[in-house]
């Protein structure tokens, strides 16, 4: 090194200056109990119209809401807000608004189907919330465009039903033609929930769906179950394991095959009444062991049945009594209905949300039902 050479050490952990934060006076807007937006209102004593029609500066898609339907000003740390001789009106605390008033913490204003209540909020921080709650909702959409459309009609019927018990779940399912004799039926469910879990699985429906597995014989549920165990090796698929049921039915001996891993048995219900018969081979979760061997069983499908394959979000949930359900306490609801009709998944989703504590269900619901004729 030169004599004159000099050594700068340059600060690897610099002290930052945090944004103060501040909070403002806002208007929090509620549809069904739910919070839906933050609205900030400019300290300029400008009122925002609330209304159904498209000039209204909030438009609220609601028949019992009149087109100008409440106004809302701002003087400082003051929220101002005014009936504009609405058809149904403004009520707070059951009384039907009149006058202008200055809104109060705690109270709560309804307009037709929606609430407004007094807030306190930082923007800069609430515009950042609100930005991802918009890019979870498209991811959450994006979700949905790739699991499959019913089937109404012909010899194979679908129907599903699907709740994530976050805004992104790791659940996904799906069905497929391998060729023009065989049908491939398949849930997946990925250990956590967010954005990486969803990630993760759309990234194992899409192999599933678009046949990409290298190896794979797409007929037989072993060995795509060993495909997909090696392909999403956890060690280099951010940690993420998983559970699934893959099964394929072959159109002309009505014989189904199927493998699961780590996850509990789908069921098939035949019209003949009775218990439902479980489907289910003893394999390791997926992901966490590469290498290994699966094995598959098959079985003869009967005429007029119906098979169910669903997550364990359906059935783990905690109920108005406080007693935890099982897999058993489960099972009735697909069987239970008038004979002859045949149980809808949503009608199963129905019971299972009415059942549940108040408030998002613990896991995913996932349902995939298939009718064989």
């Amino acid at each position: 090194m030169a004599s004159n050479a000099r050594t700068q050490i340059a600060d690897l952990n610099p002290v930052r200056t945090l944004r103060p934060v501040t909070p403002e006076p806002c208007l929090i807007l509620r549809s069904d109990g739910l919070q839906e937006r933050v609205i900030f209102l400019e300290d300029a004593g400008i009122p925002l119209i609330f209304g159904r029609g498209a000039q209204a500066g909030v438009s609220l898609s609601d028949g019992n809401v009149s087109r100008e339907h409440l106004s809302a000003r701002r003087e400082g740390a003051t929220v101002y807000v005014r009936d504009l001789g609405s058809t149904n009106g403004t009520w707070l605390d059951g009384a039907r608004l009149t006058d202008e008033i200055a809104l109060a913490s705690g109270q709560f204003l309804h307009l037709g189907t929606h609430t407004l209540s007094l807030g306190w909020r930082d923007r800069a921080a609430t515009a950042q919330a609100q930005e991802i709650a918009q890019d979870l909702e498209k991811a959450n959409r994006y979700v949905l465009s790739m699991l499959p459309e019913r089937l109404s009609e012909g010899a194979i019927t679908v129907d599903w039903s699907f709740l994530p018990s976050a805004k992104l779940g790791g659940d996904v399912f799906g069905y497929h033609a391998v060729d023009s004799r065989h049908m491939a039926f398949y849930l997946i469910d990925v250990s956590g929930h967010g954005a990486g879990a969803a990630m993760h699985s759309t990234s194992i429906l899409a192999a599933l769906r678009n046949q990409t597995l290298r190896d794979t014989d797409f007929k037989n549920p072993a060995s795509v179950l060993q495909g997909l165990n090696d392909t999403f090796d956890m060690e280099t698929h951010g940690g993420y394991c998983f559970t699934t049921w893959y099964g394929v039915f072959d159109r002309e001996e009505r014989r189904l095959a199927f493998a699961s891993g780590g996850h509990h048995p789908a069921y098939l219900v035949t019209s003949l009444g009775g218990a439902p018969m479980p489907l289910r081979t003893r394999n390791p979760v997926m992901g966490a062991m590469p290498g290994i061997p699966f094995d598959a069983s098959e079985i003869t499908v009967p005429e007029t049945c119906r098979l169910h394959i669903f997550s364990d979000g359906c059935f783990e949930i905690t109920d108005r009594a406080g007693q935890q359900w099982s897999l058993e306490t489960f099972l009735p609801l697909l069987t239970q209905g008038p004979e002859g009709v045949e149980i809808s998944c949503q009608s199963v989703f129905e019971a299972v949300r009415g059942a549940a504590l108040s408030g998002p269900l613990a896991d995913d619901f996932s349902i995939l039902s298939v009718s064989f004729r």
